[in-house]
Formats: C-alpha cells, structure tokens, sequence
C-alpha cells in the first residue's frame, strides 16, 4: 500500500468515527423513541343493550365489540361495566324511517338510538345510516375516544344577546 493510498484511508477512517461519535450536546443525545410521546393507553369499554331493546340492538352490540376486539379505536373490551371506563349503551334500531338529512348509502334508513355512560353521567345520541351494520361499528369504534372526551366534557351554557331579565319583551304601541 503507498504512502498516499494510506493516508487517504486512514482520513476516511477519521471522517467516518467522527461522523458517528456522539455529539457534545447531550440534548441531541437523546435517542428518538425518548422523545417521542407515548401513545394512550386503551380505553376500557364495555357494549350493553338493555334486555327490552330487541334482536337489532343486540346484533349492533354484537358487531361493535367484534370492532373493539379487532383493534378499531384502541379499546378493549371489559367483562362488566364496573371495569368499564365507558360503558355504550345501545338501546334500540329502528329500521325503515325517515330523517333529515337522509344517509348515504343504499337500502333502508335505519337509526342506533344509545348513550356513552361515563361513571354517572350519560349522554343519548342517535346514528342515522343505510346499509350494513358492520362499517357503522367499527366507524364509531374507531371515534369513541373522541366522543367519550367530548361526553366528558362539561356542558357550556351557550352566550348570546340574551337579555337579562326574566320577563317576556312586550312591545308598547301607544306613543308619548
């Protein structure tokens, strides 16, 4: 090996162990799976339908907790609503109705009337769609987390050009 072809190699090797010893900060020594932040943990839920709410309900429970064991929306399914952090409650399927607006999809409109329970407070919604029941569950799997946020969230009272009184505004149509 000549003189120049070592002294080539051995400015590569510099280059190189410079190029991959730790930096001076060690703010940039942090690896970045330490900074990255860590996920949510699983939210804890479990599907009830009440014993009145019929055969419909009971294949819409049935479909979103096959949704939450498939891994929809990062929950997991608790054996009984003690161990729930959210418990969804579904009460009826009305299928064949009307509404406004009308659903995409084809077939008939049906409507998922239920409730997220979060320790004592429940808030009711109702599901308008058409078609299968399946994308519907799984859909509301993957968005329970932000829905049982925003049921957790204290209701605002809405601010407005209220007047303050208590009595009703009459008008006087005799002039002075």
């Amino acid at each position: 090996m000549t003189r120049h072809a070592l002294l080539a190699l051995v400015t590569a090797a510099l280059l190189v162990s410079g190029a991959c010893s730790p930096p001076d900060d060690p703010a940039a020594q942090a690896t970045p799976a330490a900074t990255m932040p860590t996920p949510a943990p699983p939210i804890v839920v479990h599907v009830q339908v009440p014993d009145d709410a019929g055969p419909e309900a009971a294949a819409w429970a049935e479909e979103l907790r096959t949704a939450v064991r498939e891994g929809h929306g990062d929950l997991r399914l608790a054996a009984s609503p003690e161990d729930a952090v959210v418990v969804v409650r579904i009460d009826s399927v009305e299928t064949g109705v009307e509404v406004e607006p009308e659903p995409e999809g084809e077939g008939e409109t049906s409507v998922m009337k239920g409730a997220l329970v979060l320790g004592e407070s429940a808030r009711e919604f109702s599901l308008a769609y058409r078609g299968d029941v399946r994308p519907q569950a799984e859909a509301l799997a993957r968005n329970l987390r932000a829905y049982a946020a925003e049921a957790d969230a204290p209701e605002t009272e809405t601010v407005g050009d209220a007047d303050e009184s208590d009595e009703p505004e009459t008008e006087d149509d005799t002039e002075e």
